[in-house]
């Protein structure tokens, strides 16, 4: 039973409107303090009856830590480091919703650990709130550089455990020369991207040593004209972009590495070519490191790839070795032995012949986009993938760059040089081969030429795989073809025995898909076209496919005609359609560089 009825309730607030205007000044004001803490309780007492409020404190605060928005998962958004940084500040609304949230916010202070100079302001608030729990920093404006720097004089650096800064100027680093000397015990991430690298008249060495930060595990430098004083026991991963310390680089890059014997993933971006040529007293042997599992060389020329693949050799099974963006010389790649090996190590040759068909290498040719999601700029990528149980190799190189190289067919001149060691490869895929983004001429020395399929390079090939992502709206996505496959009609192809052909079709970002379509005013769902694919089959240039198993696989917003899958039949041992989720991918070893676009992003690859 109400202790209050509603009838009660109404009399009482219509006996003090009626009365409000001989009450005194005093009166009223009492009358409205109390009514402000009637209201406060009564709306406690409701709150109280909610479900969600109910639940334990451990519930809610896990229910708070998933309101957290990592920052690196919104597409504009590319950091090049390694952070778990989280936006705080969508907090700020939840601790005003009700006393209950507030108390269980304001109690977890690991929630409040992100300072960001998206809201300066509020740093100091956040500061508070997180004591005494470690912090992550993050300025990536660098007019709001200074205001973060100023927090921590004031006793506050020994609770940094991440520290990344972008567009650091020169008139900030003395700021963080002086933070960077005090020491900081808890430091494990740290990032440095300097705005500008005309610096020679500072100091060449970055004051961060093993002594002053026991803890570093994560460090990225980019632009930058320095490296730190001393290697680190702890560190676990390592990235340096164009870095610029003089003609002494590589040999201070070596001894670097070589300090950091616990060394997982290495990426090397932009170093200066000149010195690799100059600098003879770079050591080319080796180094020790039992733990590297990871390494991307990034804009490199020959010199620096015969320098850094001689050093960095991951010794830990499972590894991953990236060279991405990768500058051809004029030669033909057909006598390149750096490129030719890489692929395909000597040592791993034999093992392959016997291995089993569920073993053997799977070999990845792929178009990949631009990080704006496009096929039109100089920074889409062409790239060749060799993975097995022990290892991936990724080769690849950007379009704008085949104005570097003599003949534009590095592809098939590389697969044309392995023809030994790909005779046990029994799985190929292709990725994004639409006509649009220019494989004819990609492929054939000669535009105007038939285009010659880079399939003729494996004799025991049994499934061929064929995805086309439709998140980049590529002309040409929704229409399967063969014309990649070897035609009868070319006397020198030799048909493969292909046992199962896949065709996978589907976006991999729907997010960023439907945001796509919504800007270009276009519908998101697409309808596969089989016209061309039915006249490539009647024209009898791949009647070897009569003995192949036809799986056309598709995510829920692309459609299939079952009238074209019976047409297919005919020409097929089998055809079958299956929905799935995700748009499938090659297996790799660690992550697949270009699976949030280019391989532009190489520093972020961990």
């Amino acid at each position: 039973m109400d202790l209050l009825p509603d009838c009660l309730a109404e009399t009482l607030l219509n006996s003090v409107k009626n009365n409000a205007a001989s009450l005194s000044d005093d009166t009223i004001w009492s009358i409205h303090t109390t009514l402000l803490e009637t209201a406060l309780h009564l709306r406690t007492a409701h709150n109280a009856r909610q479900g969600l409020l109910r639940l334990p404190p451990e519930v809610l605060s896990e229910i708070l830590e998933d309101i957290l928005d990592p920052y690196c998962s919104h597409w504009a958004f590319r950091p090049f480091w390694r952070s778990t940084e989280t936006d705080s500040s969508v907090l700020i609304p939840v601790t005003h919703t009700c006393r209950r949230l507030r108390e269980v916010a304001l109690g977890l202070r690991s929630l409040w650990g992100t300072l960001t100079t998206k809201d300066p302001h509020r740093v100091p608030i956040f500061v508070e709130r997180s004591r005494p729990a470690p912090l992550t920093v993050a300025a990536w404006s660098r007019h709001d550089i200074p205001s973060v720097f100023d927090v921590f004089f004031t006793g506050e650096a020994n609770r940094i455990q991440e520290l990344h800064l972008c567009s650091v100027e020169v008139e900030h680093m003395n700021y963080l020369y002086e933070l960077l000397n005090s020491p900081l015990p808890c430091l494990k991430s740290f990032t440095l991207h300097c705005y500008q690298t005309d610096w020679y008249a500072k100091p060449s060495q970055l004051p961060l040593s093993r002594d002053r930060n026991p803890s570093l595990q994560y460090l990225t430098l980019k632009n930058t004209p320095f490296l730190p004083e001393t290697g680190f026991p702890t560190l676990t991963h390592l990235s340096l972009t164009q870095v610029v310390t003089g003609p002494d680089l590589n040999v201070k890059v070596a001894d670097l590495l070589s300090d950091c014997p616990r060394l997982e993933s290495v990426v090397l971006s932009c170093l200066s070519f000149e010195t690799v040529i100059l600098n003879g007293a770079a050591p080319r042997t080796p180094l020790l490191l039992e733990h590297l599992r990871r390494v991307t060389l990034h804009e490199m020329d020959d010199n620096a790839l015969q320098l850094y693949m001689s050093l960095l050799q991951p010794r830990a099974r499972d590894s991953a070795y990236h060279i991405l963006g990768h500058i051809f010389g004029h030669n033909n790649q057909r006598d390149n032995p750096l490129l030719r090996d890489f692929l395909f190590p000597p040592e791993t040759q034999k093992r392959s012949e016997d291995q089993p068909a569920e073993e053997s290498p799977q070999l990845c040719i792929s178009v990949h986009p631009d990080h704006n999601g496009e096929f039109s700029g100089w920074d889409r990528s062409y790239a060749l993938t060799v993975t097995t149980r022990e290892y991936t190799r990724r080769l690849a190189t950007y379009s704008g760059q085949r104005r570097y190289i003599g003949n534009s067919v590095w592809i098939t001149q590389l697969l044309a040089a392995n023809a030994t060691r790909l005779a046990a490869i029994r799985e190929v895929w292709v990725v994004n081969a639409a006509p649009s983004t220019f494989w004819p001429r990609f492929l054939s020395s000669d535009a105007c030429a038939p285009v010659m399929s880079p399939l003729v390079h494996f004799p025991a090939l049994e499934t061929l795989t064929l995805v086309s992502d439709h998140t980049f709206f590529v002309e040409g996505t929704t229409q399967p073809g063969l014309y990649l496959l070897p035609s009868t009609e070319d006397p020198t192809a030799v048909a493969p025995k292909l046992t199962a052909l896949r065709l996978m079709h589907g976006f991999s970002d729907h997010a960023l898909a439907k945001r796509r379509a919504t800007e270009r005013h276009v519908p998101l769902a697409d309808t596969l076209d089989f016209k061309q694919m039915m006249e490539d089959l009647r024209c009898g240039d791949y009647a070897y496919l009569r003995d192949t198993r036809l799986i056309v696989q598709t995510t829920p917003n692309v459609r299939v005609d079952r009238s074209n899958l019976d047409r297919l039949r005919e020409h097929f041992k089998d055809v079958r359609h299956e929905w799935v989720d995700a748009l499938p991918a090659m297996p790799v070893r660690g992550e697949d560089p270009a699976r949030r676009g280019c391989e532009k992003w190489s520093e972020s690859l961990w």
